[in-house]
């Protein structure tokens, strides 16, 4: 076994940009998979701006989305949703160890990120309501300022709870990435004033679709 790989949990051998190499190679058609799938840039220009993105060029060059993330001029620009999910798996692995303790390492500093994006006055002005249940009816439009291609539903919503539901192509939201939506929503009902917010999220494949549902409940 080379220095550089190492045993997962499962026994399986794991190279240092493990996170983004099982993401990648579940896509049916590498970085042309899902073209229609796009995700607002604004939190890998975050990153650029404060040189994350840097490590990236230890990355294989067949992981590295180059071209792509070489077009990466505005926060506004699109870019397709692969390459929005796989770069950040990819700074996952070189910025943090494996396993789970990385894993949360990763959360913890990608909810700061996420802090720091709401906090801007382009992002800020969509956030400001009355109270958490105001702002439920409409986080499908909110999700919308940043995704596009995988619409969401809000299918219910009251006082101290709320349902949102996305769909998406099943291989295009891993379970790491999807755990990042949920702290970040829980974050957007803390800053709405929510009291212990708490988003429980649930997956549900059929053949290549999926639905993620995201059940939150605060006191």
């Amino acid at each position: 076994m080379a220095s550089s790989e190492k045993l997962s949990e499962s026994g399986r051998v794991d190279t240092p940009f493990a996170t983004a190499e099982r993401y990648f190679d579940a896509l049916s058609d590498g970085w042309a998979s899902f073209p229609t799938f796009v995700a607002r840039a604004s939190l890998l220009g975050t990153l650029r701006e404060r040189g994350a993105l840097d490590a990236l060029e230890a990355l294989p060059e067949r992981l590295h989305p180059r071209v792509l993330l070489d077009h990466l001029a505005a926060t506004s620009e699109w870019l397709p949703e692969v390459v929005h999910v796989a770069t950040l798996l990819a700074v996952r692995d070189v910025r943090f160890s494996a396993g789970p303790r990385g894993d949360e390492d990763f959360q913890r500093w990608l909810a700061q990120l996420n802090r720091d994006l709401l906090d801007r006055p382009e992002n800020s002005d969509a956030m400001i309501v009355a109270s958490p249940a105001d702002y439920l009816p409409r986080l499908a439009a909110v999700w919308t300022m940043f995704h596009v291609g995988t619409p969401a539903l809000v299918v219910m919503h009251s006082t101290n709870r709320g349902t949102l539901m996305v769909s998406h192509p099943a291989s295009l939201f891993p379970a790491i990435a999807l755990e990042s939506r949920r702290r970040a929503f829980a974050l957007a009902l803390a800053k709405q004033g929510a009291a212990q917010p708490n988003v429980v999220v649930n997956t549900t494949v059929s053949e290549a679709e999926a639905q993620t549902v995201f059940d939150a409940t605060w006191a």
